[in-house]
Formats: structure tokens, C-alpha cells, sequence
């Protein structure tokens, strides 16, 4: 057996790979023209979030591919889905490894702008005392549309905030985690119209795509607080640029946008309650260790025929 990795993974990482399947003859090929070589007799695949399509086809023996990232909208375009559910071609994604650094982005931008800490520094470079109103947490209600693990880890640090935690999921099957109430998709406006602070934790799909557009931004409270660290597409950037504009909701923090890099003539960039993040939520030293790890149990679970941590499911999408 073989596997092919198309990621840059340091050489310690490497061995770790080798260490746990001494049986299957592991490759590192980021060479473009060394992958085409390597691919064909490849068993496994270990690649990046941009899925090459052209490379997957000459791989005969391809019987599972790994992404480093957790979304996997990229590998949802029609073509490359339609190859892979035809080839029988099981898909995997890293989600799940995510959770703590996003929650923590997600809190720190929250706390940021709860206690006005952007505009004291910036007070602190004049060098001016300078009192300003600030909020609390506490006793705010956060609304979480998605409550997959990512959602949940943001909620389970809002609820030690003690705000209150509404969940937004596709169905209502039981309790969630950390979520104190919860409502199904088409409950959506309910659930935003109670926020004083919102935020997007759902996977890109063609279910979720524009998910929220002006006629949610118009539910919100004036004085809400708005968060995507989702995907770009989840949010009618144009909406979302009115409602600043207009005052319909009162700030934004995002870290995710429609095109990436953000492009330097986005109107985003001056408006004054926006907080910007270069898609970084998810970045921690350690995230290659953590993937590393969830990659090796999860070869070690299909080869042993046992169930597969964050095998996608084509039909949903994620």
C-alpha cells in the first residue's frame, strides 16, 4: 500500500506517519510533476484544501483522500464530487481540531469590543486618559448559528461568561452541548431578533450559501454584535456592508470573506465597527501535531474496517 502527502509536513511529522504504518510506503511530493509520477499506484492521499481534480483522476488506485482543512466546500463542486462518488472515493476532513483556537478568537473579539479595548490603545498612543462606556458579558444572550464542534466550543466559553447560549441548527433532535435553547433553520429569525451577539459557525453548502442576507441583518437588534468565522459565502457581504452602513446592526467581526485576500478597495476596510482577521481563527502552533494525530487513527480505523472520524457525506455536503 501507499500514500502520497501533497502538504508541506515537516519531516518529524513524517516519521510519525512512517512509525505508525511501517507496511505502507509513504511519499511526500510537492513537486507538481512529482505528484503526476507518484499518484498513480497511490492508495492514499493526503492533500490541501484546494482539490486538483486532474491530479485525482490519474491516481488508479486512489481509495482515500485526507484534506488538512475542515471545510471541504472546494471538494463539493459539482465535477470533482461527481468523480468522487463515481470512483467510491471516501473523503475525510480534519474537523474537529479546530474548536479551541476558534472559540478563542471568536471571545477574544467579543471581549474586545465589549470593553472597548481597540479604542484605549488607541487612546494609550496619544497619550490620553480617556474613560469610555463599556458592556459586560454577562447576561447577554449569544446566538450560534451551526452547533457542530466548533459552535459548541464557543459556547461552552460563553456560557463560563454567563451569557446566555441560543443554537441554530439544521434539525432539533435532543440537546446540544452548552446550548441553553435551540431552533431549527427556519426558525432562524427568531433566534436573531434575541442576539446581542451573533455568530456564523456553519460549513459552506449549497444549503447554507447566502445564508444570511438583508432580511436577517433587518431582524437583528440595532445594538448586535455580528461574527463570521464560517466561510465568505454564508454572507451577503453587500447586506452585511448595508447594515454597517445603515446602523441596522451595531459592529462586525470577521475573519472569513467572499474572496480572499480581501481586496484593498473593500469598503469593509473604512468602516470604523468592523474588526478584520485575515482567515486566521483556526491557526495554532500545534495544528499540524493535532491533524498528524487525527490522520493516523483515522488510516488505522479504515484499515481495520472501523468507523472513519469526519468522513463527509456527500449528500450533505460536509
Amino acid at each position: 500500500m501507499k500514500l502520497l502527502v501533497t502538504i508541506d509536513l515537516k519531516e518529524k511529522y513524517m516519521e510519525m506517519i512512517r512509525e505508525a504504518f511501517p507496511e505502507v510506503l509513504t511519499v511526500k511530493a510537492l513537486d507538481p510533476a512529482l505528484q503526476e509520477r507518484e499518484i498513480g499506484d497511490a492508495d492514499f492521499l493526503v492533500a490541501g484544501f484546494k482539490p486538483d481534480l486532474e491530479l485525482f483522476k490519474k491516481g488508479e488506485k486512489l481509495k482515500v483522500i485526507q484534506t488538512w482543512s475542515a471545510g471541504v466546500d472546494r471538494y463539493m463542486e459539482k465535477e470533482i464530487l461527481v468523480f468522487l462518488k463515481a470512483r467510491g472515493i471516501k473523503l475525510i476532513s480534519m474537523s474537529g481540531i479546530h474548536g479551541d483556537p476558534i472559540a478563542e478568537h471568536v471571545m477574544g473579539l467579543i471581549i474586545n469590543y465589549s470593553r472597548r479595548l481597540y479604542d484605549f490603545y488607541e487612546a494609550q498612543k496619544e497619550r490620553k486618559w480617556l474613560r469610555q462606556n463599556v458592556d459586560q458579558l454577562a447576561g447577554k444572550t449569544m446566538v450560534i448559528v451551526g452547533t457542530g464542534s466548533i459552535g459548541r466550543e464557543i459556547a461552552r466559553r460563553a456560557r463560563a461568561f454567563r451569557m446566555k447560549t441560543i443554537g441554530v441548527k439544521r434539525r432539533v433532535e435532543g440537546k446540544v452541548d452548552y446550548i441553553d435553547e435551540l431552533y431549527n433553520n427556519d426558525q432562524l429569525e427568531t433566534a436573531l431578533k434575541q442576539g446581542d451577539y451573533i455568530v456564523v459557525a456553519l460549513p459552506l453548502t449549497e444549503e447554507t450559501r447566502d445564508f444570511i442576507t438583508e432580511k436577517e441583518f433587518a431582524v437583528m437588534k440595532e445594538t448586535a454584535f455580528f461574527v463570521n468565522i464560517a466561510r465568505g459565502e454564508v454572507v451577503d457581504e453587500g447586506a452585511l456592508i448595508k447594515a454597517l452602513r445603515e446602523g441596522k446592526i451595531a459592529g462586525a467581526a470577521l475573519d472569513v470573506f467572499r474572496e480572499e485576500p480581501l481586496s484593498p478597495d473593500s469598503p469593509l476596510y473604512e468602516l470604523d465597527n468592523v474588526y478584520i482577521t485575515p482567515h486566521i481563527s483556526a491557526v495554532h502552533p500545534d495544528y499540524n501535531l493535532k491533524a498528524v494525530r487525527l490522520f493516523i487513527e483515522n488510516l488505522k480505523n479504515y484499515l481495520e474496517d472501523r468507523e472513519i472520524r469526519n468522513l463527509v457525506d456527500y449528500s450533505r455536503g460536509y
